[in-house]
């Protein structure tokens, strides 16, 4: 399965239960090309945020996709606080993702 539509499942799904869903969406650059916004690369692909159920972000890969080391220095970062966790989701986790969608941070 490509991310791009491992990432369109997951934010139906993050929808289906009720969170609100950001992914910085790639513009095209001035001499061409294309990047996401931001000033440090590797955000994580979706910060999903839920009235009664916390806030989760998650990178999103394909079964086979790599973890740069932006991404993986975003995580580290984000998860020296202790209310804060990046996941790395992958495809064949669906059914953990569902559940960590149901259930929420609690």
């Amino acid at each position: 399965m490509l991310e791009a539509d491992f990432q369109k499942i997951v934010v139906e799904l993050a929808h289906r239960f009720g969170w609100k869903v950001h992914h910085s969406r790639p513009a095209m650059l001035p001499k061409g090309g294309w990047a996401t916004h931001g000033i440090d690369p590797g955000f994580p692909d979706l910060v999903m945020a839920h009235r009664e159920r916390g806030i989760i972000i998650a990178e999103l890969k394909s079964e086979k996709g790599r973890i740069s080391e932006e991404q993986l220095a975003w995580a580290i970062a984000m998860n020296s606080h202790p209310n804060i966790r990046v996941h790395f989701w992958r495809p064949s986790q669906l059914h953990e993702i569902i559940d960590k969608l149901r259930k929420g941070n609690n």
